[in-house]
């Protein structure tokens, strides 16, 4: 499963970055001044995204991450098309900017989007949504009833993690480490929803986060996850 954010376009184009802004500590325009200010991603058009190099910089605490000069955040339908009908499940999150800044965009049309670059790329199996932000999976389930959708924050929203899953139809949780015990994973497992981790990075916490039962780690060292799952004969080789 591939994990990565999605943003808009100032002409709604959809782009796979991590942030709603272009982060100035791994993207800069080459030749341009350099710059501290972070620009919204929903004010710039897709093709000024593409002036941005944000593959030669490597960021903080990712030594592990190899440069690719002078690569570009791309679209979301440039992913799609890179995985060629390979059989990886996707968990898309929507990146929400706040309601007052430049950045935000209405969660209908946030999910209008979406849902269209699924649609055309027939690839709605493949996909779980994930948000912050429920007015945007809600919009999402109005547009698919099928789809399925992950809730992120919950433990700050509610103390009945299950009951608030229900309540909201999700089918997956991705929930903090520091928050996460056995016992909630079993309950979250047994009412049907499928449970990740947050972010996961060395085998310390793997082992922590493996000794909880949940179903998938979210991590950015795969190569490294991989290869610990192998050595604690969780994966297969191969």
């Amino acid at each position: 499963m591939i994990e990565f954010d999605v943003g808009v376009t100032s002409d709604d184009r959809l782009v796979v970055n991590h942030d709603t802004t272009m982060n100035p500590d791994n993207c800069f325009v080459p030749g341009a001044p350099t710059s501290v200010d972070k620009v919204f991603i929903r004010s710039l058009s897709f093709a000024a995204t593409q002036r941005f190099d944000c593959g030669s910089r490597r960021p903080e605490g990712f030594a592990y991450w190899q440069p690719a000069q002078g690569a570009r955040i791309p679209a979301l339908e440039e992913v799609f098309e890179l995985l060629g009908g390979q059989p990886v499940h996707l968990l898309i999150e929507i990146k929400m900017a706040a309601d007052d800044s430049e950045g935000f965009t209405p969660p209908a049309h946030f999910a209008q989007l979406l849902d269209r670059v699924i649609e055309q790329h027939n690839i709605r199996d493949q996909v779980i949504i994930q948000s912050g932000d429920y007015r945007t999976l809600r919009e999402m389930r109005k547009l698919d009833p099928k789809i399925r959708l992950c809730q992120l924050s919950l433990w700050r929203q509610s103390k009945d993690w299950v009951q608030a899953a229900k309540d909201f139809g999700g089918t997956h949780q991705l929930v903090t480490n520091s928050a996460l015990t056995a016992e909630a994973v079993r309950d979250l497992q047994a009412a049907g929803i499928t449970v990740f981790s947050s972010t996961a990075n060395n085998a310390v916490e793997w082992r922590h986060v493996l000794g909880l039962g949940v179903d998938g780690i979210l991590t950015d060292d795969p190569y490294g996850l991989i290869a610990y799952l192998k050595q604690m004969g969780v994966r297969r080789e191969g």
